[in-house]
């Protein structure tokens, strides 16, 4: 009997998850937002190193989940991504 248990649990939780990927992968509506970052020098133990800081981010805004990218870099000293959730 708690074999049967499990084995309908462990079908039921693999089938769910497949079904979220599936649909977060077709397009789904998602809360995306832009991060943008600078390349600038910060104090780290009193001497300066250069480091991605946050400059700002949007307000999320509903977007394809396919919306989300990696960096993209302006000359070096900013970047920028889209993420979503």
């Amino acid at each position: 009997m708690k074999i049967k248990i499990l084995a309908v649990l462990s079908l039921v939780f693999i089938y769910g998850c497949e079904k979220e990927e599936a649909t977060k992968a077709n397009g789904a509506d998602c809360q995306c937002y832009e991060v943008h970052e600078k390349y600038e020098p910060v104090n780290v133990n009193g001497m300066p190193q250069m480091q991605w800081v946050l400059g700002y981010q949007t307000e999320p805004s509903s977007m394809s989940c396919d919306s989300e990218t990696e960096y993209y870099n302006a000359n070096n000293t900013q970047r920028w991504k889209v993420i979503c959730n």
